[in-house]
C-alpha cells in the first residue's frame, strides 16, 4: 500500500492498482489476484460433494438411530467413511465418480457411537440371506458357550433395533428406509440360539443395501443412556443388481518403475585389498534422496 502526495487524485482502478481515499489521504494498493483452482482440484471437489450427498441420504434415512445412538462427531465420521468409498474408485474416474463404482464394504463396521463398539455389547452375529425373488432373511445367531448379549446390571429388558436402507443407484437418488420391529429380550428367560425374520423388499434394478443394528437396555420401562451399555453399527453394506450381490473389483493402477541400473565391474576369484586411502575403481554419481 502507498500514499499519494502529488497534485493528481485518482479514484477507482488503473491496471492492477486500486485508488481510494482513507480519511484525508489518497491511498493506492495493488489489486488482489484471484487464485485459479486446478482442474484436478475442481474434479476432486465434485467427487467430495457427491460423497457427502450420499452420506446425507443415509443420515436422514437412519435419523431415529442417529438420534438415539450417534455422538457429536457422527456427521464428520460418516462423511469420511463415504469419502473412503469414493477413494476406492480408480483415479481415471476423477470428477465423475458414483457410489455404484465404489467399495461399499468399507462402510461395514461403522460405529454410531465411538464410546462403545456394538460387538462388545451384542455377542450374537447377524446373518443375511438374499432371495432375488424379493425376500431378505435376517438371522441372529448366538455363539456357542456365550450369552446372546452383554449382561447389564439392573436391566429388565434388552432391545435390539434394526433398520434397512435401500438406495437406487440408477434412479436419481431415490431411497427407501425400513424399520424392523424391535427384538425384545428379558434377561433370565430362555431364548432360541437362532432368531430369524423374513422381509419382503423390492430388489429390482441396481441398489445399495445398508443394514444398521443397535442395542440398548431399560430398567422398569426407563431407557438407560449410560454410554457403556448402548451402541449401533452398520452390519452390512452391499451392492446389488436384481437381488444378486455385485462384488467390488479392485483395479490396481500400474506404476511405472524406474529402469533398473546395471552395475559395472567384474567379480573375480581374488581381489587385492585396498588401503584406507584408496578410492574405488568405479564411481557412479547418484541423485541425493529428497
Amino acid at each position: 500500500m502507498a500514499i499519494a502526495n502529488g497534485m493528481n487524485r485518482f479514484r477507482g482502478l488503473l491496471s492492477d492498482f486500486v485508488f481510494y481515499t482513507r480519511g484525508k489521504k489518497q491511498v493506492v494498493r495493488k489489486k488482489a489476484t484471484s487464485y485459479k483452482l486446478s482442474e484436478n482440484t475442481i474434479k476432486s471437489g465434485r467427487d467430495f460433494g457427491e460423497a457427502t450427498r450420499n452420506a446425507s441420504y443415509l443420515r436422514k434415512a437412519f435419523k431415529s438411530l442417529v438420534k438415539h445412538y450417534g455422538n457429536d462427531d457422527f456427521h464428520n465420521r460418516l462423511n469420511k467413511n463415504f469419502t473412503r468409498v469414493f477413494n476406492s474408485i480408480p483415479s481415471e474416474m476423477l470428477g465423475n465418480k458414483h457410489l455404484s463404482q465404489g467399495n461399499l464394504k468399507l462402510l461395514e463396521g461403522f460405529q454410531f457411537n465411538t464410546g462403545r463398539k456394538f460387538a462388545s455389547l451384542c455377542y450374537a452375529r447377524l446373518g443375511l440371506n438374499i432371495d432375488p425373488a424379493g425376500f431378505i432373511t435376517f438371522t441372529w445367531e448366538k455363539p456357542k458357550d456365550e450369552h446372546f448379549f452383554k449382561r447389564v446390571p439392573n436391566a429388565t429388558r434388552t432391545y435390539i433395533q434394526m433398520m434397512v436402507f435401500q438406495y437406487d443407484l440408477d434412479d436419481g437418488g431415490q431411497y427407501e428406509c425400513i424399520r424392523l420391529n424391535d427384538l425384545v429380550i428379558e434377561p433370565g428367560k430362555p431364548i432360541d440360539p437362532k432368531i430369524s425374520l423374513k422381509l419382503e423388499v423390492d430388489l429390482t434394478g441396481e441398489k445399495a443395501l445398508i443394514v444398521a443394528a443397535g442395542i440398548y437396555h431399560d430398567t422398569k420401562g426407563t431407557r438407560s443412556y449410560d454410554k457403556r451399555y448402548f451402541g449401533c453399527t452398520i452390519t452390512h453394506a452391499l451392492h446389488l443388481n436384481e437381488g444378486v450381490e455385485v462384488p467390488f473389483a479392485e483395479v490396481k493402477e500400474e506404476k511405472i518403475k524406474d529402469k533398473e541400473e546395471t552395475g559395472v565391474g567384474t567379480w573375480g576369484g581374488s581381489l587385492e585389498v585396498g588401503t584406507a586411502d584408496s578410492k574405488p575403481i568405479y564411481e557412479k554419481s547418484r541423485r541425493p534422496i529428497d
